[in-house]
Order: C-alpha cells, then sequence, then structure tokens
C-alpha cells in the first residue's frame, strides 16, 4: 500500500491463511498471481481459494492497490490533519463508500500513514490505524514514541469515530 499497483507472485514459508487469500482476491489481476512455497513453486491463487468471493462477485471493478480518489481535499493548516486526509483519499472502500485515514506523528518528527483497505468478505478489512501501525512496526518504530495521531474520514452515516 505503497503504491504499489500489482502483485503478481507470493513467495511465503507456508500456505496462506484464509484473510490473506481473501486479500489476494482484492488484488488487480488476482487471478494471474502465484504462490510459492518452499516445497512447491507456481501455484495460483484459484487453487487455494476455489470457489473464490470477490469483488466480481459484487460487481466491483475497484481492486486494492489501484489509484484512489475520494475527493478529499488536505488544506488544513495542520500538515498531520492533511496527510490523514490524503491517506484516506487513497482508502480502498468500494462496498462501504466509507474512507478514513490515519497518521502518526513520532518524536523524532517522522510520520507513519495508514489507510483503509477494504474487503469483499468484509471480515478481514483493515481500518486505518491497523494499516499505519502495521508500518510503524515495519519500520521499527516503537509506539511509546508516538506524539500525535489524527484521523480523518469522509463526513458519512458510517463513521469510525465514537459519537457517544
Amino acid at each position: 500500500m505503497r503504491n504499489e499497483r500489482r502483485i503478481s507472485d507470493m513467495v511465503v514459508n507456508y500456505t496462506p491463511c484464509g484473510h490473506c487469500r481473501q486479500f489476494m482476491n482484492e488484488l488487480h489481476s488476482a487471478e494471474k498471481i502465484s504462490i510459492h512455497l518452499p516445497h512447491s513453486q507456481n501455484n495460483p491463487l484459484h487453487s487455494y481459494l476455489p470457489d473464490a468471493f470477490g469483488p466480481k462477485d459484487l460487481d466491483i471493478a475497484a481492486h486494492l492497490l489501484a489509484e484512489e480518489n475520494h475527493d478529499l481535499v488536505a488544506d488544513h493548516q495542520d500538515d498531520l490533519v492533511n496527510q490523514a486526509i490524503l491517506a484516506a483519499n487513497q482508502s480502498h472502500c468500494p462496498y462501504s463508500n466509507s474512507p478514513h485515514g490515519i497518521a502518526i506523528l513520532f518524536k523524532n518528527g517522522d510520520v507513519v500513514t495508514g489507510r483503509y483497505a477494504e474487503n469483499a468478505a468484509f471480515n478481514p478489512s483493515l481500518p486505518a490505524l491497523q494499516t499505519a501501525l502495521n508500518f510503524a512496526y515495519l519500520n521499527d518504530r516503537k509506539l511509546s514514541d508516538i506524539e500525535r495521531i489524527v484521523m480523518a474520514e469522509k463526513a458519512l452515516k458510517l463513521s469510525h469515530k465514537n459519537n457517544g
């Protein structure tokens, strides 16, 4: 989710779990993805996900990792708010149309962002906070070094913020 547009091959030590398979099924050209295991090479995704349920079943043409634009404008005075808005604008949410993004500021000034990654199966969907925290962990950031977190979302009935 760092501006990649397509994944052609997955090289893993073990058979991908169900959630991973569902996300691979959301990708552009999912039917062409090859999964490579130590004991078995060039396995098509559909051999691990028979009778798959995905975007095509819901007449959705949008794919995970495709360029997204939800017409959110990043013109706030606060740069961290703008980064959260830009992340929200890139959300993959063709089912709920409820984009949201997160920007995390660390004490050293670094910023990590995350955006919503929705899935046709819904349960495996990844909220923006989860994707941001995953990127933070992948970049050796410590949660104790977080200075500030901002969430941006499109004003809709479905909201991720607490209205209570």
